[in-house]
């Protein structure tokens, strides 16, 4: 005999069905939102990209004009003519769609321009390179026999000068080309300039230390004890060299050639690294993993600390990744990483925010043989604190206290995700 429809064990049945149902309607809305809030991110990043290339275009042509109207531009020539192609092939690029390309473009010839600008108007001299910010203690000298001195921005560089970077320094030099170099703390090196087929070449000696480049018209060539990484225009590279010979050759963008002294020439193509070894020589070219994307939140959040007082980061999985690097620093130099944690396993971290500031952050994924791929893009956010009345307290200085990891990764391959306190 079957049970009447109000039997306790039709009941029963019934009340765990919807609860069933509850459960598994949460789940789907939380995946539906996190769906949403991917699409929505790759549909609004584009036209932040547009908007601030729109911006930097608009900005770089202001300053062509100037350049062109300021007596005693034409000893600059060769300067403004590079930041006029590389204006020109921003355009094109925006023209296109390709707007991250006209941004980077763009940016390049703003700061050729600037600095351009900056010696006709106070009438000095250019140089090679000039230093364009300086994080931490960066220290330059003119040739062999001149006292060490502290630099600032807008400091001139000529061949045959050294730069030197402490243990808290970072700087971004500028060449006359257009190739920005960023300079790791722990570095020394000497500026060179030489001449090809295509003109004046930019390039630098390293005795030791660490630099990202990306150029931009014409190739520039970076010489380590032991090897030499010709970096080809458009492209974008990392060189590595420790004081014992060791050391590493990445091409992020672009190509790269690698040569050691040996004679062993590799010729890298993007997301592709080597290795120096003093006995062994030049490995093989490997991969690299790739950049990850920053998911959320999205970029200038503000984060009001009277209605939470954590965050949640998260970025996209890359193919090949065995952990992840996390970096969350004051300013954009990660000179001092506030956070600086090598050993992520998923793709989120949950932050405690303790105090007002602005922040920047980072990822990087990081394959089985230790090799970490390029950084993502930058991404920012605001913690600011609400008054009593409802207006907004003033911004205290960012400070090493302003956050922690809030979380501790659980032990577990299978359990990726973060134990948050």
């Amino acid at each position: 005999m079957f049970p009447s429809d109000d039997s306790p064990r039709s009941r029963d049945w019934y009340k765990i069905s919807v609860d069933s149902l509850r459960s598994l309607g949460g789940f789907l809305l939380l995946v539906a939102l996190v769906v949403f809030g991917w699409w929505a991110y790759r549909e609004v990043k584009p036209q932040l990209l547009r908007r601030e290339a729109s911006l930097v275009l608009t900005e770089a042509g202001q300053l062509l004009a100037r350049v062109e109207s300021e007596p005693g531009n034409e000893a600059y020539r060769s300067r403004t003519e590079s930041a006029r192609l590389s204006l020109e092939e921003a355009t094109e690029a925006f023209s296109e769609g390709v707007y991250d390309r006209a941004l980077r473009e763009g940016k390049a010839a703003r700061v050729l321009l600037a600095t351009v600008l900056e010696a006709l108007i106070h009438r000095r001299p250019v140089g090679d390179a000039n230093f364009l910010s300086v994080r931490g203690r960066v220290e330059f000298r003119r040739g062999e026999q001149e006292i060490w001195r502290q630099a600032t921005g807008r400091v001139v560089l000529n061949s045959g000068d050294f730069v030197k970077t402490a243990d808290n320094g970072v700087a971004e030099i500028m060449f006359g080309d257009g190739t920005l170099y960023t300079v790791r703390p722990n570095t020394l090196f000497v500026v060179k300039s030489g001449s090809s087929l295509g003109g004046k070449e930019e390039s630098i000696a390293m005795e030791y230390g660490w630099v990202n480049l990306s150029t931009a018209r014409r190739p520039s060539t970076v010489t380590t004890p032991g090897a030499e990484a010709r970096v080809e225009e458009e492209s974008e590279g990392e060189v590595a060299i420790e004081e014992g010979g060791e050391g590493r050759f990445a091409a992020l963008r672009g190509t790269m050639q690698v040569r050691s002294d040996a004679g062993a020439v590799q010729d890298l193509d993007t997301l592709q690294e080597v290795r120096l070894d003093p006995l062994e020589g030049l490995s093989e070219p490997r991969s690299l993993p790739d950049r990850p994307v920053g998911v959320s939140p999205q970029d200038n959040l503000e984060v009001d600390l009277t209605l939470d007082d954590t965050l949640v980061l998260e970025w996209s999985e890359v193919a090949g990744a065995e952990h992840y690097e996390l970096q969350v620093a004051a300013d954009r130099s990660f000179a001092e990483s506030i956070i600086d944690a090598d050993d992520r396993l998923g793709t989120t971290a949950t932050l405690g925010l303790r105090a007002e500031g602005r922040f920047v952050w980072r990822v990087a994924a990081v394959d089985e043989a230790g090799s970490r791929g390029p950084w993502s893009d930058l991404l920012r956010f605001r913690v600011i604190e609400s008054t009593v009345s409802g207006g907004v307290g003033a911004l205290a200085g960012p400070a090493a206290a302003a956050l922690l990891m809030s979380e501790t990764l659980v032990s577990s391959e299978t359990e990726r995700t973060p134990d948050v306190r």
